[in-house]
């Protein structure tokens, strides 16, 4: 009798355990977890290493470690931006492009994966859809100063200037890194045509640490073009002994700042800062002009003419030179050859203001005589 109670105990407890899915692991359902476990973990470490390896730089180990990750725990999202960042730092698009969508197809949600897919498509030339990947990615995470950047750019790339700066702007104090939203501010300003807000968000940006050299350079130019020379030749007096990267850059702040000078009365200064350039670049009509107003306005009528009389037929330029010319054999009283030089300058341009007026000029002081 027990023995048959027994039975049927045992029986309906199977019966229970069955309806109400209570079981024990099998040892083979235990090896299948343990063995998971063991690989998330393993990955998990592999990932670690992939991204300090993207950190340094060392883009083909941080893809090989990141896909082994992926191997062992393939819904690891991080590893897929691992691999599609290195890829594109490689400039292997197709590869980055097929590990974001790896990694969209599994439901991975991540700012980086869509930061990724932005400019894989800023590289195909669809700037439409890099602009809502940037933004989307901002979505997901508003505390990445570089998708912001991203979303600025390309939105300005467009030429949508007014959304760029609005949203850089709105998002200023918002990151440590303020010095490069501003810059980035005023370098779309200044691509707009707007010199005054690119003036005072470069400004904003120097007060803010900025050590790039060209924002004080972009500074200093924007006020000359400005006329506001007593700001430029602060800002631009400093860099003429300082590192320039190269001749271009030297010549534009050089010009600018001799300019300034000259517009505040002060031609030694000028003939200062662009005498040996000049010598240096005599195809640069621009400084040549620069140089020989400065020794005029100086008092060396000669030596100015001497300098032009090098370079007027070899410039490409040489109208304004030309015009310069003349109006220094003018105050010479060599008005002859002055009224030559106006005449060559009309020959090549009829409607030229500055010969027309000269000439006019001459004929009147002839006529008085």
């Amino acid at each position: 009798m027990t023995s048959r109670l027994a039975k049927t105990f045992s029986i309906a407890v199977g019966v229970v355990c069955a309806s109400s899915g209570c079981h024990r692991p099998t040892h083979q359902q235990s090896k299948i977890e343990a063995t998971n476990q063991w690989n998330d973990v393993r990955a998990r470490v592999k990932q670690q290493l992939a991204q300090q390896q993207f950190d340094q730089g060392l883009f083909q180990d941080a893809i090989a470690n990141a896909t082994a990750a992926v191997t062992l725990s393939p819904n690891l999202g991080k590893s897929y931006v691992i691999i599609a960042l290195s890829h594109l730092e490689l400039g292997q698009s197709a590869s980055a492009g097929a590990a974001v969508l790896r990694a969209m197809r599994l439901g991975i949600v991540d700012g980086d994966l869509h930061y990724a897919r932005g400019v894989l498509f800023e590289q195909r030339g669809d700037l439409m859809g890099a602009v809502n990947e940037f933004a989307r990615a901002r979505e997901l995470d508003g505390d990445r100063v570089e998708y912001l950047l991203a979303h600025a750019e390309c939105l300005a790339t467009i030429d949508r200037c007014g959304e760029a700066i609005t949203i850089l702007v709105e998002n200023l104090d918002r990151f440590d890194d303020s010095q490069v939203i501003s810059k980035l501010v005023a370098r779309i300003a200044e691509l707009n045509g707007d010199r005054s807000l690119a003036i005072q968000y470069y400004s904003i940006a120097l007060a803010r640490g900025a050590s790039d050299p060209s924002v004080s350079q972009s500074l200093g130019l924007n006020l000359a073009s400005e006329d506001r020379c007593v700001e430029a030749i602060s800002v631009l007096s400093s860099l003429v002994d300082g590192h320039v990267p190269h001749a271009a850059v030297e010549g534009a702040i050089r010009r600018s700042l001799a300019g300034c000078l000259l517009k505040t009365d002060s031609p030694g200064l000028a003939l200062q800062v662009i005498s040996e350039y000049s010598a240096k670049h005599p195809r640069d009509a621009a400084s040549t002009a620069l140089r020989a107003t400065s020794m005029w306005r100086g008092g060396d009528l000669e030596g100015a003419l001497a300098i032009l009389s090098e370079n007027v037929v070899a410039a490409s330029t040489a109208r304004e030179l030309s015009c310069l010319q003349g109006e220094i054999l003018s105050d010479l009283g060599r008005d002859s050859e002055a009224s030559e030089a106006f005449l060559r300058v009309l020959d090549g341009d009829p409607g030229n203001n500055w010969a027309t007026a000269a000439l006019n000029r001459l004929a009147s002081d002839w006529a008085s005589r």
